[in-house]
């Protein structure tokens, strides 16, 4: 066990030195680039500068010597403003008089304006220091001056941007690879023997209700048989005694109750209803690789769609911007959450293949022409009907886990699940935003599309066809969840924790974090970067909260310092103006959403299971999750009106407000709940 323990400690080792060693060697030619490339780059900006500066001043000259007084000028900030948008190393153009006259100052950033006047109207020696470089060019009236901004740390600025990009994208192909190759690396088990052992091991557990049903004239497929005759032979002389003693009680003996209960928790103990053949052991491998494509699908489109979707917003709108942009997405969430209980049933009709692969085909074909929609109605039929496949793909994926896993690798099982989604966050934001600025939304769109289709292409491959020959538990109805809601603590936990969480994370990330970073400036590249950040800072705290939560016993602090810090991060947005700000926003609130997600399930389990029973404990996650949705469902409206009555950033701190009174009053519906080691 020592030398195992040392081996995977070496190999990891290993493998962090090798990661280290690209990044620095990556990061050591950008820094060898910069010093090289300085001289050149601050020459060709003031190159640039000069020519444009040329421009504008021969059509200033122009209008002046047709006798137009300067403060008559019209279009000029027009003009000005044409050529910021077009040269992007420029800060600002101004035209300035001799007596600190400013007579039109265009600034690419509206935030930035005051400093630029401020800056125009100081001396030489704070200009020195200043964060701006300018060029002055005169023109013929003598008091008039034409001045070319641009960003004294232009250079180093652009060097950070590559450099954090250089990461993000060693990061992300670093997932992507190991998404690829723990698929890849688990094909070549010999299927046959691992079947014959997750055989023996339930067999030892007292699950008889497994058969390995491997074929093959070799030693494994000849043990295998043996077993599972025998186990079929126990089960007949069951079923033969079971009719034996009914028999019995038709002719009115008087011990057949007592017989026939014992019998039936005989069939509990050891299991001895039939429920299907094992799973190959790589099923729930193939399974998070579906789950992750077709999340991929999805999170591609997060950073710019919010942006497309406004742009079809037309000037006759019945609805305000902002709640116009919310309509598709709330189409989606909506549609995702009904899907929830739809799943089941349908599995029951078709199958999990079959339901897999009409979901993702479904999902691929809507994603592929969203990206052509010219109407913001066709968008929020294709964005429902996207919610559709997307809902239902996600929850076959769960139930083909459920179904290729014992009760003892079922957590594990549905974590690959969970992983798959976070691994698909990391990749998917920036890829889509990078594609999207190369290419189009249309590109982008596709790329969306062919994730999906792949999924569903996966199914067929590596779905084993014995998953769907399986029932599936019920959906809850509409008792069911009413009962769980009479109860105070779970009805608090749902309305005060889960509810606000998933509103926030839809709200801030889906809706106002990618139209203020359009306000901006930045490109759809930047905002799929800063919503990486949630997942990452997610994926580097959930695990950590969940061990210090199961080596505690303790449930409720860490829902209280979860909401407390992502209201922090949505106060953060308010308080730090620009792209800063929003980044801040989106690591605190992942990395607090991380301390909510696990601890919050085992929550769960503990407020509804009575007496140990399992049952009781996985109807109760069912409830939760299909009621947290309506934080998803909610979450775009909401959005769209605060920012209809709001800045982007004013809404942002709104939601961290209800955030923390949200947190506060889980607290005190949950002041009663004891908790322990056991909880």
């Amino acid at each position: 066990m020592t030398r195992q323990i040392l081996l995977s400690m070496s190999s990891r080792l290993l493998l962090a030195t090798l990661l280290a060693s690209l990044l620095g060697g990556l990061i050591f030619l950008v820094i060898e680039a910069r010093q090289a490339g300085s001289p050149l780059i601050a020459n060709s900006i003031e190159k640039n500068s000069l020519v444009i500066g040329r421009s504008l001043q021969s059509q200033l000259n122009r209008a002046l010597n047709l006798g137009i007084p300067p403060d008559q000028l019209f279009g000029v900030e027009e003009s000005f403003a044409h050529e910021l948008e077009s040269r992007h190393e420029l800060e600002f153009i101004a035209l300035t008089g001799s007596d600190d006259r400013q007579l039109a100052v265009i600034v690419r950033y509206e935030r930035d304006v005051a400093a630029v006047r401020e800056y125009l109207s100081s001396g030489q020696e704070t200009r020195s220091q200043s964060r701006y470089r300018h060029l002055t060019l005169p023109l013929i009236s003598g008091d008039l001056q034409l001045q070319i901004g641009f960003p004294a740390d232009y250079i180093d600025r652009q060097v950070g941007d590559i450099m954090f990009d250089l990461a993000v994208a060693v990061l992300v192909a670093i997932v992507l690879v190991l998404e690829c190759l723990r698929f890849f690396a688990r094909r070549w088990r010999k299927q046959p023997l691992t079947i014959l052992g997750s055989l023996l091991r339930s067999i030892k557990r007292g699950d008889l209700s497994r058969r390995a049903n491997l074929s093959g004239n070799h030693s494994v497929a000849h043990i295998a048989a043996y077993f599972d005759q025998r186990q079929d032979q126990l089960r007949k002389r069951y079923e033969v005694l079971r009719h034996k003693v009914s028999l019995l009680g038709e002719s009115g003996h008087h011990a057949t109750d007592q017989a026939m209960a014992r019998l039936d928790r005989l069939a509990v103990q050891y299991s001895l209803g039939y429920r299907g053949a094992l799973a190959p052991p790589d099923a729930t491998i193939g399974i998070r690789l579906i789950i992750f494509l077709i999340a991929l699908s999805e999170e591609l489109s997060r950073p710019f769609f919010a942006v497309f979707a406004g742009e079809l917003v037309g000037p006759d709108a019945p609805l305000s911007s902002a709640a116009m942009i919310g309509i598709p997405i709330t189409a989606f969430m909506l549609v995702w959450a009904l899907s929830q209980p739809l799943g089941p049933m349908l599995a029951q009709r078709v199958g999990l293949r079959k339901g897999m692969l009409l979901s993702g085909l479904l999902a691929g074909g809507c994603l592929a022409l969203t990206g052509f929609a010219q109407r913001w109605e066709v968008l929020a039929v294709l964005r429902g009907l996207t919610g559709l496949g997307y809902g239902l793909m996600l929850i076959f994926g769960q139930a083909a886990v459920i179904r290729a896993t014992s009760l003892e690798t079922r957590a594990r099982g549905l974590a690959e699940v969970a992983a798959a989604v976070v691994a698909a966050g990391v990749c998917g934001p920036m890829l889509g935003g990078a594609i999207a600025d190369k290419f189009g939304y249309e590109a982008a769109f596709v790329a969306c599309a062919l994730c999906a289709i792949s999924a569903a292409m996966l199914t067929l491959r590596v779905l084993p066809p014995q998953l769907s020959q399986t029932e599936l538990s019920s959906p809850p109805g509409l008792r069911t969840i009413l009962k769980y809601l009479k109860d105070r603590k779970f009805g608090g936990l749902i309305v005060f924790s889960a509810v606000p969480t998933k509103f926030a994370a839809t709200a801030i990330l889906v809706v106002l974090a990618p139209l203020a970073m359009a306000d901006a400036g930045a490109s759809k590249a930047a905002t799929g970067r800063m919503i990486l950040l949630y997942f990452l800072s997610f994926m580097l705290v959930a695990g950590w909260a969940a061990r210090m939560s199961d080596r505690m016993g303790r449930r409720k602090p860490f829902l209280l310092l979860g909401g407390i810090g992502s209201a922090l991060g949505c106060i953060a947005a308010v308080m730090i103006d620009g792209q800063l700000g929003i980044a801040l926003c989106c690591a605190l609130l992942g990395a607090s959403q991380a301390c909510i997600s696990a601890p919050q399930l085992a929550l769960v389990t503990s407020l509804v299971r009575r007496d140990r029973d399992r049952s009781e404990a996985e109807m109760g996650l069912g409830v939760f999750r299909l009621l947290e949705r309506i934080g998803s469902v909610l979450a775009p409206f909401a959005a769209a009106l605060l920012a209809t009555r709001f800045s982007r950033m004013e809404a942002i701190g709104a939601i961290g407000a209800i955030l923390f009174v949200c947190a506060i009053l889980t607290s005190l519906a949950l002041i009663r709940h004891r908790e322990g080691r056991q909880a």
